[in-house]
């Protein structure tokens, strides 16, 4: 029913049987507890010779033909995502939701969707309930400026799917991750970047790498912040052929992470030039000033 592509199926032939495949949009584990429910209800049965293997009964056979009825619901599934060196237990069916919701404001204001929230900020939504705007203020990634800006909808997608479930807040009364007393080190970045000073300017300033201060300008734009384009452009050091292909790689696999850019191309572009063209791709995107990329 999910396709599964195991050897032990495909010597079988099961993969040319007509219900292969048709249960793939649901998890393995929502067809497990739906087997349970059946199980249960009496519709199926284990058969013991058959090593635990089901069978079907006159009930299930009626299910079937739609002589009778079955009704039941599937409690939220966890799944886990692997977001740099971190793994997260998040609902999935709520991560689409607020997939969807983060696509439709992103296309209403015409940027890319990780500008709004990246996906480690959703599945930490589907993993925390946050169902408040205070509650918003304990997930990662969310600042003040997106709260100010997204938090009411997507609070809203978090509250009613939580009601259909009967799942609680579970960021209720927890603290925010950040002190809101203290200003982010890239919204200090940010703002001095805007104010005139240069990347070079700022990493002598600061002490770090010019990697760092480039960081530190990506986290300003996903907090939905703008830059000015002007300071970027000198930073560009590619021929107008290469600098082409960096620009095409963004565009076809985003620009949330630049491992799958850099390995698009071949490793040929250091990740400090990507890092200066990602900058440059969403400068012009959310930026009043920025250039045209394409």
């Amino acid at each position: 029913m999910r396709g599964s592509e195991s050897r032990k199926v495909l010597d079988n032939d099961h993969h040319r049987i007509s219900t292969y495949g048709i249960g793939k949009d649901l998890p393995k584990a929502d067809w497990q507890a739906i087997a349970r429910r059946l199980v249960s209800a009496g519709a199926l049965f284990r058969d013991p010779e058959r090593h635990g293997g089901l069978d079907i009964t006159e009930r299930g056979m009626a299910i079937m033909r739609g002589d009778e009825a079955f009704y039941g619901s599937i409690r939220a599934t966890a799944s886990r995502r692997t977001h740099g060196d971190r793994r997260v237990d998040y609902d999935e069916t709520l991560f689409e939701l607020l997939r969807a919701k983060r696509k439709e404001l992103a296309t209403a204001e015409n940027v890319p969707p990780y500008v709004v929230f990246s996906d480690k900020t959703l599945a930490d939504m589907a993993s925390r309930y946050p169902q408040s705007r205070e509650s918003m203020l304990a997930v990662h990634g969310v600042g003040a400026r997106k709260l100010a800006r997204y938090g009411d909808e997507f609070a809203g997608v978090v509250a009613a799917y939580c009601r259909e479930q009967g799942i609680g807040d579970r960021c209720a009364g927890a603290p925010s991750r950040r002190d809101p007393l203290k200003t982010p080190r890239f919204v200090t970045v940010g703002e001095e970047y805007n104010a005139g000073k240069s990347v070079d300017e700022l990493a002598a300033g600061y002490g770090v790498k010019t990697q760092t201060i480039l960081n530190n300008l990506f986290s300003y734009l996903r907090e939905g912040h703008s830059l000015r384009s002007d300071g970027i452009i000198p930073l560009l050091s590619l021929d107008a052929k290469r600098g082409e292909a960096v620009l095409g790689a963004f565009e076809e696999l985003g620009a949330e992470y630049l491992k799958p850019v850099f390995e698009r191309l071949n490793g040929d572009i250091s990740y400090e030039t990507l890092a200066v063209y990602r900058l440059y791709v969403l400068a012009g995107k959310t930026g009043s000033d920025g250039p045209a990329v394409r």
